[in-house]
């Protein structure tokens, strides 16, 4: 599950040069190019530019041309005159990104509108895999998602093509109205990415209680486990995430389930530390006593840890130390791999 903070600091730049440029003049003798002046929203510049014959279609270094720029910007004029003089409306990034997909992250529905009238390919896929629809579930703009699946985009892909469903993009981020509406689109609740993983699990591993509950209630099946063996409990476990820990165990997540370490969500909150998820699991019977695959118990990775609120709580519901306890233990969770 990956984090997503390139994401949110990708968003903060836009605002900032957005800002920054919102104001800025121009003179007719900088030399400045159409990329750049797309990205800054000079529209007289652009229009000055491609009648002096700038190439509409040139790339940058990282493959990116100035509708993207201009797409990712919401400078709609810029976006319409570049189309007009024969940009490549699919034309893909060294990231396999488009314009689509710039416009349906950052939430420029009206270019959205545009590309898609304009041929964009609604279901394009980035190296990641990921289409336009995921982009704009990760930046939860429901009336671009709507329009894209409007449009034909494919929310439920089968076979070994596919990337991030936009269900589990949704739930990373802990965005309900995004999730229901995608739901209410379609969605299957259970579909999985490459690695086996469901959006109740990306819910858990952020810690959405409340996102993690609407999946659960609309199906989602509560212990699936993903190709490292690993349950929602266990990913909420492993970020200390008692809340939703306490949901997912009043909606039937089996305690004592074990991943491909033979590790139990008790063991993935000691090994952390999180001695409130720790009293949490232990107040729905979780067992003090199963091991992992190299006999480390929640006990003795929480004492070779050092992590004494954690032994406190494990100390006072009968855990014993013992003077041989293992040191070292290693975080289990990292070192657990996919089968090719």
């Amino acid at each position: 599950m990956e984090p997503i903070s390139k994401r949110i600091i990708l968003t903060t730049i836009i605002i900032a040069l957005a800002i920054l440029f919102s104001g800025m003049h121009v003179s007719a003798d900088v030399k400045i190019d159409l990329k750049t002046a797309a990205f800054a929203g000079l529209k007289e510049k652009v229009n000055n530019l491609i009648k002096d014959g700038a190439n509409v279609n040139e790339k940058d270094k990282s493959g990116e041309t100035a509708l993207m720029a201009a797409a990712l910007m919401g400078n709609t004029e810029i976006v319409i005159t570049l189309l007009e003089h024969g940009a490549d409306v699919n034309a893909q990034d060294m990231n396999g990104e488009t314009a689509l997909m710039a416009a349906a992250f950052t939430g420029r529905a009206d270019i959205v509108n545009i590309l898609l009238v304009s041929g964009a390919h609604v279901n394009a896929k980035d190296l990641k895999m990921e289409t336009a629809l995921v982009e704009a579930a990760y930046g939860g703009h429901v009336t671009i998602i709507n329009t894209l699946v409007d449009s034909g985009a494919l929310m439920n892909e089968k076979g070994s093509s596919k990337g991030t469903p936009a269900l589990m993009a949704a739930a990373r981020v802990g965005n309900i109205e995004t999730v229901r509406t995608l739901l209410d689109r379609g969605a299957e609740v259970n579909a999985t990415d490459s690695h086996e993983a469901t959006a109740v699990m990306a819910a858990a591993y952020g810690g959405h209680a409340e996102t993690a509950k609407l999946l659960i209630e609309h199906g989602a099946d509560v212990n699936a486990r993903n190709c490292m063996g690993l349950t929602p409990l266990i990913y909420a476990s492993y970020g200390g995430h008692s809340l939703t820990v306490d949901t997912l165990l009043d909606h039937g997540a089996r305690v004592n389930d074990k991943n491909a370490n033979g590790e139990t969500a008790l063991l993935a909150a000691a090994v952390r530390g999180h001695a409130e998820t720790v009293e949490t699991l232990l107040a729905h019977s979780a067992d003090m006593n199963a091991r992992d695959s190299k006999g480390m118990t929640a006990i003795t990775a929480a004492v070779s840890l050092g992590h004494d609120e954690t032994i406190d709580v494990l100390v006072a519901r009968g855990a014993k130390i013992k003077s041989n306890t293992a040191q070292g233990s290693p975080e289990m969770l990292a070192s657990l791999v996919c089968d090719d």
